[in-house]
C-alpha cells in the first residue's frame, strides 16, 4: 500500500501560526511513522475571485493529467480561517477524485474558513467588501457548503475537545471527528523568573486585534508597576497583519503605549519571523494571554509554544484555554476582562520567584507528556491507516 500524504497548507515563507504548525507536524509524521508526505510546491491562490476558484480547478485537473496522485495513498489538508487556497483545492479534489481519502484539520472551529463566499469579492480587497462576504458564512448556504466538504471527509480533526464539540452539528456522521493533541514544539532553555538582579519579563505574542486584551494588559501593568516599581517589564511582540487590515487598532493601541506613564517598562519588538521565535521567548518569564473574547474555540499556536519552553501562563478563561492552562498547577487562569485579576497575577509572580519557575516547568511538562511529537504521530497515524486507500 502506498503511505504517501499529499499535504494541503500554507506553508513559510508564509506568515502564520498555521503556517510554521504544518510543517512541524509534517516533520513529526516523516520521524515517527512511515508515512511520507508530498508538499506541493505550487504559488497560493487568493480565492477571492472566481478567476481564483477556476485556477484552483485547473491545478488539480493537471494533477491528474501527470499521474500525480496515482501513488497518494491520503490527502490531509489543514484548514483555518484564511486558507482560502486549501478549503477549495480540498472542494475540487472531492469533486474530480472522489474516491481519494481526504483527512481535514479544522483550526478554527467551527468555521472552516472565513468567508466561504471570498471569491464573490471578485478580487477586491476592500476591508467593507471582506466584513460583507464574512456575514454570508452565517447564512443556511454558508453551512451547507462546509457541510458538504467536511462530509466528504473520512476524518475531522479538532485541536481541542471544544473544538470537536463544536464541529458535532456540521457533520453528518459524527463518528468521524477525533481529537488530535496540539503539536508542541519549540526550543527551552533552563531558566530562572526574575529575581533582584532584573524585573519579570512578561511578553504578549500575536497579531494586535480587537478582542486580544492589549488595553486591559496595558492598565494592569501600569497598576502593578505603580505598587512594585521595576519589578516588571512588559514585551510586546507582533503587531500588523501581512493585509494591514488591522493597522488603525494596532496605531490607537500604540498611541496609548506613548502616552503610559509606565513608557520605559515596556518595549516592543514587532512581529517576530519563526527563527527567531525560541530567542524572544528565552528572554521572557512569563506569557500573558488577556483576551477578552474568543473568535474561535482554536487551540493557541503561542500558548503551546510558550509552554514548551517553560514559561509560567497568565491567561483568560476563554475559548479552549482552560483544556491546557489548570489555575495553580500549570498557570494562571483568570476571568477574562478582569482587569483587577490581573493585576495581582502580575504581582504574584513578580514577588513569588519560585511560584513562577514551578508553573513554568509544569506546563513544560504537561505538554511534554501529552502533546509531544511522538504521541501526535501516533494518533495521526492510526487515523491515515483507517482510512488511506491501498
Amino acid at each position: 500500500m502506498s503511505r504517501t500524504v499529499l499535504h494541503l497548507t500554507p506553508h513559510p515563507p508564509v506568515r502564520s501560526g498555521i503556517a510554521d504548525y504544518a510543517r512541524e507536524y509534517r516533520r513529526a509524521i516523516e520521524r515517527h511513522t512511515d508515512w511520507r508526505g508530498w508538499w506541493p510546491e505550487t504559488d497560493v491562490v487568493a480565492g477571492n475571485s472566481p478567476a481564483d476558484l477556476a485556477s484552483t480547478r485547473r491545478r488539480v485537473q493537471q494533477w491528474l493529467r501527470r499521474d500525480s496522485l496515482r501513488e497518494v495513498a491520503l490527502v490531509h489538508a489543514e484548514i483555518g480561517a484564511k486558507q482560502h487556497d486549501q478549503f477549495w483545492t480540498v472542494f475540487w479534489l472531492q469533486r474530480l477524485v472522489p474516491d481519494l481519502p481526504c483527512c481535514i484539520t479544522v483550526h478554527d472551529p467551527p468555521l472552516l474558513v472565513a468567508p466561504v463566499f471570498y471569491p464573490l469579492a471578485c478580487g477586491s480587497r476592500a476591508s467593507l467588501v471582506r466584513r460583507a462576504l464574512r456575514l454570508l458564512d452565517y447564512t443556511p448556504a454558508g453551512h451547507r457548503l462546509r457541510r458538504y466538504v467536511l462530509a466528504r471527509a473520512r476524518a475531522v480533526f479538532a485541536l481541542s475537545s471544544a473544538g470537536t464539540e463544536s464541529l458535532r452539528g456540521l457533520m453528518a456522521d459524527p463518528a468521524r471527528l477525533r481529537t488530535l493533541p496540539f503539536l508542541a514544539y519549540g526550543g527551552s532553555r533552563p531558566r530562572e523568573c526574575g529575581g533582584v538582579a532584573r524585573p519579570t519579563r512578561l511578553l504578549f505574542l500575536g497579531f494586535w486585534a480587537p478582542g486580544k486584551g492589549l488595553e486591559l494588559l496595558l492598565g494592569a501593568a501600569e497598576e502593578a508597576l505603580a505598587q512594585a516599581p521595576g519589578r516588571l517589564q512588559l514585551l510586546l511582540a507582533g503587531g500588523v497583519e501581512e493585509t494591514g487590515a488591522n493597522r488603525g487598532y494596532v496605531e490607537s493601541v500604540r498611541d496609548l503605549i506613548g502616552r503610559s506613564p509606565v513608557r520605559q517598562a515596556l518595549e516592543l519588538t514587532g512581529y517576530v519571523p519563526g527563527d527567531r521565535l525560541d530567542d524572544v521567548l528565552a528572554d521572557a518569564d512569563v506569557l500573558v494571554l488577556p483576551a477578552t473574547r474568543a473568535s474561535s474555540l482554536a487551540a493557541s499556536s503561542v500558548l503551546f509554544r510558550a509552554m514548551a519552553a517553560g514559561l509560567a501562563i497568565v491567561a483568560s478563561d476563554v475559548g479552549a484555554i482552560r483544556e491546557e492552562v489548570r489555575h495553580m498547577e500549570t498557570g494562571l487562569l483568570l476571568p477574562a476582562g478582569n482587569r483587577a485579576a490581573l493585576r495581582d497575577a502580575l504581582l504574584l509572580l513578580a514577588g513569588d520567584q519560585a511560584l513562577c519557575a514551578r508553573l513554568g516547568r509544569a506546563a513544560q511538562a504537561h505538554v511534554r507528556a501529552e502533546h509531544d511529537e511522538a504521541t501526535v504521530a501516533r494518533v495521526a497515524s492510526q487515523v491515515y491507516a483507517s482510512v488511506a486507500r491501498g
